[in-house]
């Protein structure tokens, strides 16, 4: 596939401005469903990382470097919605730009991924084995990634079955950005940035999540304690995926209350 100059993005809907922003390895089109209950409310724009669906690469493939590009493509003053990196991109967006980001959705996402003596979070070894893998087999390694973010659910099996059967039409991205993509996971610590948040934080959490523990939540708010957190039952890395609608609650009623912002 022939990937455009700058990144590719899709606006939907009418309201208050908001951005939705993908995780690793997926595309806008993934969160696009949710986007569209979204929009029945909002002006949603959708967009694509560098090297990921119908984005072409960048010479920055630092999180700064596409957390700027994504300000660039998306509209001046927003409500933005990340979901796992996506969601480390929007919290690097409000950092570099905090004029521009009205609002910030963190969709299991956390500052900071791998997990310190003071952190809760994944083992380092788990990411360094898929940057490792990625080289050697790019399908086993985003098949083992699809069923971690399902992992320990009640109907795992069926859920994967369905979440391949979804991403079955989906562009491979980029080696460059996926690895590149890992890194940020692997490496980057953004607590302070979020200490020092002065917009609205919904942070909304997995009970079951194996890459992103429910705990996170507390350590957040230690850090921030305006941040709003919530934690569904029953939900692991997906929950706009697996538990669309009370997620959809949930960023609704935030998205609401900080309209006025």
């Amino acid at each position: 596939m022939l990937r455009g100059p700058g990144l590719f993005g899709e606006t939907i809907g009418s309201g208050d401005e908001v951005v939705l922003v993908h995780g690793w390895g997926m595309s806008s089109g993934f969160m696009k469903p949710f986007g569209q209950r979204l929009c029945q409310r909002f002006r949603v724009t959708l967009i694509d990382l560098p090297g990921h669906g119908h984005s072409g690469l960048i010479g920055d493939l630092s999180l700064a470097g596409m957390s700027r590009a994504v300000l660039e493509r998306a509209p001046r003053r927003a409500h933005w919605v990340g979901w796992s990196l996506g969601a480390l991109v929007a919290l690097q967006a409000a950092a570099i730009a905090p004029d521009a980001v009205r609002s910030l959705g963190l969709l299991a996402g956390t500052p900071r991924f791998v997990a310190a003596p003071d952190w809760p979070g994944v083992d380092e070894s788990v990411l360094s084995r898929f940057a490792a893998d990625l080289q050697r087999d790019y399908d086993r390694t985003i098949a083992r990634f699809l069923a971690l973010q399902l992992h320990g659910m009640d109907d795992e099996r069926e859920l994967l079955k369905a979440l391949r059967a979804t991403l079955a039409g989906q562009v491979a991205p980029e080696g460059a950005a996926l690895m590149a993509g890992l890194a940020i996971l692997r490496d980057m610590d953004l607590r302070a940035s979020a200490a020092a948040l002065s917009c609205p934080v919904l942070m909304l959490l997995g009970r079951r999540d194996r890459l992103i523990p429910a705990a996170v939540g507390a350590a957040v708010s230690e850090l921030n304690g305006r941040a709003e957190i919530r934690v569904i039952e029953g939900a692991a890395h997906i929950p706009f995926w697996t538990h669309a609608a009370v997620t959809l609650d949930v960023v609704v009623d935030f998205l609401a209350r900080c309209g006025g912002r």
